[in-house]
């Protein structure tokens, strides 16, 4: 039975600040907050409300009506700031509530990475509003291989992971998700 963990609406914060970041680091980050039950730094992994307008991302955070009666780059940021804010307590509560439920499921403390997959979903250049500088952009579909102490093989999947800049965070638009098979 597939366990599947979905964050409906846009969840964005703090982001990874590593340059250079590998995807194995990454899916280590991911299982470690697992492990740890530390909600608050899943969330952290997420694109910055910041960076989502800075860089163009679409994002259903606001509607059509909104975007077309806004006058700046600022504006569109402080929108996108106001709501992720107001959400934040709601989508960490959700988060500790999948993690507490995929803890009853295995022991985390004794899982290991065995392998990380990647899927390139997506490549693409984007570019900063304000300085107009460019980035490079890769979407990806990330399986993560866990070894339990039952010496049985877990999946992790994570979906649409980013890689921007150069380094790895959870890609905000069409949800996030996680997939835990038992």
């Amino acid at each position: 039975m597939k366990y599947i963990l979905l964050f409906i609406s846009l969840i964005t914060l703090n982001s990874c600040n590593t340059n250079g970041q590998t995807a194995d680091s990454f899916a280590q980050e991911i299982v470690d907050n697992i492990k740890n039950k530390n909600a608050e730094k899943i969330y952290a992994l997420f694109m910055t409300p910041q960076e989502t307008a800075l860089y163009g991302f679409q994002t259903s955070a606001i509607s059509t009506e909104e975007m077309d009666n806004m006058s700046s780059p600022d504006e569109y940021i402080q929108i996108i700031t106001e709501k992720v804010n107001k959400n934040k307590a709601f989508e960490i509560k959700t988060i500790n509530q999948y993690i507490a439920h995929f803890n009853t499921l295995f022991d985390w403390q004794k899982a290991k990475i065995t392998k990380i997959e990647s899927n390139l979903l997506e490549s693409k250049k984007v570019h900063h509003f304000k300085d107009r500088s460019e980035a490079e952009c890769e979407i990806y579909d990330l399986t993560i291989t866990l070894k339990l102490e039952d010496n049985k093989e877990r999946i992790i999947k994570i979906k649409k992971a980013m890689k921007l800049a150069g380094r790895w965070l959870i890609f905000p638009i069409h949800s996030f998700g996680i997939e835990v098979p038992e």
